[in-house]
């Protein structure tokens, strides 16, 4: 009987891991992340996002990096930039109900780079998915997780 409690256990780790978008991080190791303490929006950023939700995502990378003490500046030692590729899905299911949800597939991206070297740094790359009509408190809530959990591993150990 324990035995199977424990092999439960372990599926249901696994369904809840599994469920988590995987965030893949590349930077480069010969950088010292800790001298870093200023950044700036890329100043011609492009975002694949209206307006809005660009904003919502700036917000959101904003308050991740000032949980992390490091701040906007005039004259910042790295850009961040971002970008998003979005893909609209549509699901059918027919069984005892027919219904069709629609969804937005994303590939997101978050870059840093130094400033005065105009290199890439960091980057984190991550794919998810969001339905396709939340409001806008939703919507607030789904870029701040994402930006959380895109700056997850900044600063590299």
């Amino acid at each position: 009987m324990k035995s199977l409690k424990i092999f439960w256990s372990f599926v249901i780790l696994g369904l809840c891991l599994s469920c988590a978008p995987f965030v893949d991080v590349s930077f480069d190791e010969q950088i010292i992340f800790s001298d870093y303490k200023t950044y700036r929006f890329y100043p011609d950023i492009v975002s694949g996002l209206d307006s809005l939700e660009q904003a919502m995502m700036m917000e959101a990378v904003e308050k991740v990096l000032m949980d992390k003490n490091i701040s906007q500046s005039e004259y910042p030692a790295l850009y961040v930039n971002f970008y998003i590729d979005e893909e609209a899905s549509t699901y059918e299911n027919v069984g005892a109900d027919y219904y069709n949800t629609s969804n937005i597939f994303q590939n997101i991206t978050l870059d840093i780079v130094d400033v005065d070297n105009d290199r890439l740094i960091w980057q984190a790359a991550m794919q998810s998915e969001l339905p396709l009509y939340l409001d806008s408190i939703s919507l607030r809530k789904y870029y701040q997780a994402t930006a959380e959990r895109l700056l997850a591993k900044y600063p590299p150990e």
